[in-house]
Formats: C-alpha cells, structure tokens, sequence
C-alpha cells in the first residue's frame, strides 16, 4: 500500500513538472517573438536589451526545470 502511494506522489510530480515545462516553454517563444518584433520596430536598444534579458533567463529556467 505505501509503494502505491508512493507512485502516486512520483507520478503526480512528475505530470507537473512537465506541465510546468511546457508553460515555461510557451512563455520563451512569446518573449522571443516580442524580442524579434522590438528589433524589427527598431525600438529602443535599452528595451531590446532589457528584453533579450528576460529570454535569456526563460531559456535558463527552462534548462533548469529539464534537470
């Protein structure tokens, strides 16, 4: 019976985290594009640089949540 709970508990961390993955996922093409459309704007270089930022960090937390 706690082996049984036990793969419950695994299981159901495991269908988070890729839950969790997948939104991380769709949250860094989202900032990419919106980084791809500042440049072709030519928006402001600080805003570019600021937002090439959060997709850098999107791409880290997506590396870190695949380990």
């Amino acid at each position: 019976m706690a082996n049984m709970k036990n793969l419950k508990i695994k299981t159901g961390v495991c269908k988070w985290l890729m839950k969790e993955l997948q939104s991380y996922q769709s949250e860094a093409d989202k900032e990419c594009i919106k980084a791809k459309n500042m440049r072709r704007s030519h928006a402001d270089p600080f805003d570019i640089k600021q937002q090439e930022h959060v997709v850098a960090e999107s791409s880290l937390t997506i590396s870190n949540c695949r380990k």
